[in-house]
């Protein structure tokens, strides 16, 4: 797949990414080991290095992958859709994370429900997250968590939010 291959004319450069997963090092079920050889490939296509066996120790999306799913099958008995901050604060930085967050904005306006990005701590983040059209926004960057009546004030006269935490004993 070195050589471009011609088409009409046209001279086409192809690559192929290949995720390896092998019974039962790397799974114990079909699901288990084609979910590991999509890491793989992936892994492969982000370093291009053609081919890729799967390595648990370098798996960083597996358990998020997980949360994710669990919070789509709990969305669609919902009206929203929240993108876990883990995804949303690395998104401006890895690229795994900017697709999760592209599909799952998406994703939830094709099902009909608000999304809802958390973990929203720089302007970058969330001028990124309008550009994509995500319209909700938790995080530092928008406002610190406050204490309830502090909250009734503000929803009463909203204006600047308060920027620094205050703590409430009790």
């Amino acid at each position: 797949m070195r050589e471009p291959l011609t088409l009409e004319g046209i001279a086409l450069d192809l690559d192929a990414s290949i995720g390896i997963a092998i019974y039962p090092d790397h799974g114990n079920d079909a699901a288990e080991l084609l979910q590991h050889a999509d890491v793989a490939m992936y892994g492969a296509k982000h370093t291009h290095a053609g081919f890729l066996v799967y390595d648990p120790s370098v798996d960083q999306h597996s358990p998020r992958r997980l949360a994710l799913l669990g919070g789509l099958r709990q969305a669609l008995g919902r009206d929203e859709l929240k993108i876990d901050r883990s995804f949303v604060m690395q998104m401006a930085t890895n690229p795994s994370d900017a697709v999760i967050v592209h599909s799952t904005i998406d994703l939830g306006h094709n099902l009909g429900l608000r999304v809802v990005a958390e973990g929203v701590e720089t302007q970058a983040a969330q001028e990124r997250l309008t550009v994509l059209g995500c319209g909700t926004a938790q995080g530092y960057h928008l406002c610190r968590p406050m204490p309830p009546e502090n909250l009734e004030r503000w929803l009463r006269h909203p204006g600047p939010c308060q920027r620094t935490i205050t703590r409430r004993d009790g």
